[in-house]
């Protein structure tokens, strides 16, 4: 699983196409979110990848921009669904004290992974997902509370807030973290987040436990 990620992140070539936004009701909201054009081909199961943007930034920002469309490229070239939601006010609820909005984002991951495998042709034993800062934070989150569902996640630039450690994992889900060790935000080896916007919140990945 980990292998997955490294050749996105690593071995993307040039390939064109375009992301197509369309919108998802879940709970009395109407979300949106961006495919690729793989989805347009459901005779072959295929894997999903969800990619989550940072906390302020936009699925368009994140797909072509943050990531300069190495993620798509890379999905395209391994025929992978990918798909990027956008977070309501550009931000997800990753379970830290002071991004509770109440909007319920695990709801609506769980809402598009269940529409992309009777929908886009996606292997269910195949579902991925990749973040950046309040991103990563919530691939976290989902991989605790969707651990029946999602097989691996890469998190990058966030760790387990001490907001959600007390959760448990039903299933056996990969992880592949990567945090930098001069980062000014996220401290390498947990402690208090000393954030630029928000109230600090406390992260320690150590005390994850996987079930």
């Amino acid at each position: 699983m980990i292998l997955f990620f490294i050749l996105l992140l690593f071995n993307a070539m040039v390939f064109s196409s375009e992301l197509v936004e369309k919108q998802l009701p879940v709970k009395g909201l109407t979300r949106s979110y961006a495919v690729n054009q793989v989805q347009n081909d459901t005779k072959t199961l295929k894997p999903l990848i969800l990619a989550l943007h940072g906390g302020g930034s936009r699925w368009d920002k994140f797909a072509y921009k943050t990531t300069q469309s190495n993620l798509l490229n890379a999905a395209n070239n391994h025929k992978a669904i990918i798909i990027f939601p956008q977070g309501v006010k550009n931000h997800w609820n990753d379970g830290r004290k002071h991004l509770k909005n109440g909007i319920d984002d695990v709801a609506f991951i769980s809402s598009l992974i269940d529409y992309s495998i009777n929908n886009y042709g996606v292997d269910k034993n195949k579902i991925y997902v990749v973040g950046f800062s309040n991103g990563g934070f919530m691939s976290i989150r989902l991989a605790i509370e969707l651990s029946d569902k999602i097989t691996a996640i890469a998190a990058v630039s966030a760790q387990l807030s001490e907001a959600i450690q007390h959760k448990k994992m039903t299933g056996n889900v990969s992880f592949l973290l990567i945090n930098g060790t001069q980062d000014p935000i996220v401290p390498y080896m947990g402690g208090e987040m000393k954030s630029f916007r928000f109230a600090k919140s406390r992260v320690s990945f150590y005390q994850l436990k996987l079930r």
